[in-house]
């Protein structure tokens, strides 16, 4: 392995003449990082923390006399937590810095020992200004609980306040939400998303229909009228009663979106409590 060198370099100006008209000369430590600058009357001396490109003390020389040293002090965030300068037959001039937990400064202490204090809005507090917050529902300033219209939810720990005021009509757990799957699935318009075959294979018009409840597999409507006739009895049965009295796969399935309400509720009741299919 190759040993670490320091190395340095020098800048110069000259005109025809052999001497330069001016020259820098500054040299690096192993690390790479610039340990000295100087023109031969004034340079500059750093030193850094220990595996760090953080300058820790920086030194000012006149040739061979100090002007002035400086030290900072910095915690494991490379934040400043204290500057000490101290120039040639004068005491030292400190400043010192305190922080929130947000990474702003929030305090300065002058070298008299005065203090400069800075204050802040709270990180949230930007949020907050805005009423529609988590999934983009009015959220109430107290409770902090977005509203959806029928119900409040608690976002923190994913549940709702209240039960569904479908009941069972919606699914056997009356606190889940798009099928306890908020990452994957949205419901702004409080829809339900319906699986929905058809057989009409040998007629241009539908003969049998099934819908299922595509979050949980509950029947919503399944219709089996008489295959011969236009209009017949109408029978309504389960998905798998209508596939097998088919005898055979749907011609035709989608899914499709249909509002969660009394309406559409009332329309499933009307067409399974009809005697006739036409």
């Amino acid at each position: 392995m190759r040993p670490l060198r320091t190395h340095s370099s020098q800048l110069a100006l000259s005109t025809n003449t052999a001497s330069p008209v001016y020259a820098e000369r500054y040299a690096c430590d192993a690390a790479s990082r610039l340990s000295s600058l100087s023109n031969g009357t004034y340079s500059a001396v750093n030193g850094y923390l220990a595996n760090s490109p953080l300058v820790s003390t920086i030194m000012l020389k006149q040739n061979s006399t100090t002007r002035m040293t400086t030290a900072n002090s910095d915690d494991f965030l490379n934040r400043s937590l204290a500057i000490s300068s101290v120039a040639s037959a004068s005491s030292a001039v400190n400043y010192s810095y305190l922080y929130n937990s947000a990474n702003q400064r929030t305090e300065r202490r002058e070298p008299d020992s005065s203090l400069r204090l800075r204050q802040y809005d709270s990180p949230d507090q930007a949020a907050t200004a805005n009423p529609c917050r988590f999934s983009t529902k009015f959220t109430d300033d107290q409770s902090d609980f977005p509203y959806y219209g029928l119900r409040y939810c608690n976002p923190g720990t994913g549940r709702w306040l209240s039960r569904d005021l479908l009941r069972e009509r919606g699914e056997r757990d009356l606190c889940t939400y798009v099928g306890n799957d908020p990452v994957n699935r949205l419901d702004p318009l409080g829809l339900i998303e319906v699986c929905v075959a058809t057989w009409n294979r040998h007629v241009p018009s539908v003969r049998h229909v099934a819908i299922v409840n595509a979050g949980d597999g509950n029947i919503i409507l399944s219709q089996f009228p008489d295959p011969h006739r236009w209009h017949g009895k109408n029978e309504p049965l389960d998905y798998l009663e209508t596939l097998r009295k088919a005898e055979r796969d749907p011609d035709r399935g989608f899914k499709a979106h249909v509002p969660d309400d009394e309406a559409f509720h009332a329309v499933v009741k009307d067409q399974t409590s009809r005697l006739g299919w036409d």
